[in-house]
Formats: C-alpha cells, structure tokens, sequence
C-alpha cells in the first residue's frame, strides 16, 4: 500500500498529481492520499501489521519530516 502527501517546497507536487504519476498504483486503488508527511506515516503504521515493514521514501524533506514525526 502507499500513502502520498504534498510537501510545502518549491518543487514538490501536490497530493492528486502524485497519484497520477503513480499509474497502476493508483489504479489498484492501494494508494491514499494525506496533508501531511506525519499523517501518512501515521496511516500507514495503523494499517501496518506486526511484521510489516513501513518504507518511507522521497525527498530529503519528506525522511526528515518522517524522522521528526517519529521521535
């Protein structure tokens, strides 16, 4: 499952824009939409299970945002 957000930097793309890039992702419906990078992190760890493992990725500013969400 992925989860995007917009980030509020000059050359990030705004949520629907993300999920159209993403093709058959978005297609499959396994994909959500969040405002924040804390929201869907915190989407993601609520439908995580015990063993699954949450990737974030992206930008620099999207892993720091998610480091600072999480400590």
């Amino acid at each position: 499952q992925w989860f995007f957000t917009a980030l509020d930097v000059p050359r990030g793309l705004n949520c629907s824009e993300l999920t159209q890039r993403a093709g058959v992702v978005a297609e499959a419906g396994i994909c959500g939409c969040s405002g924040s990078v804390q929201e869907a992190l915190c989407a993601a760890l609520v439908r995580a299970r015990e063993n699954d493992i949450v990737l974030i990725f992206g930008s620099f500013f999207t892993v720091a945002a998610a480091r600072d969400a999480l400590l």
